[in-house]
């Protein structure tokens, strides 16, 4: 073979090589927009900025209040309720935003 022939080959592999490297690029940068995107995002779990108050309620009171229904992440809400001051007369309730 000649060598512009091995250097036409050697090229194209390179340019195939710099594609997926584009390719793999683009995948990360995207994937990496879409999680800023979710920590700002008050509608999805990984919303970062989630933050459990409690409420102080009448103690007879304290059975009617459950799990809000935005709380939907679990890890979060399980420790709001394992780290409750005083369970007998407070409630977690969850704040959402910034």
């Amino acid at each position: 073979m000649s060598s512009s022939l091995l250097s036409s080959r050697a090229h194209a592999g390179n340019t195939q090589q710099q594609q997926v490297d584009v390719q793999s690029q683009f995948t990360t940068l995207t994937q990496r927009i879409e999680g800023i995107a979710r920590a700002w995002d008050s509608n999805v779990p990984e919303c970062r900025f989630q933050h459990y108050f409690y409420n102080l309620v009448d103690p007879n009171q304290v059975n009617l209040y459950g799990r809000p229904p935005n709380a939907t992440n679990e890890t979060l809400w399980q420790k709001a309720v394992r780290e409750n001051p005083d369970p007998t007369c407070l409630v977690p309730a969850l704040a959402v935003g910034f």
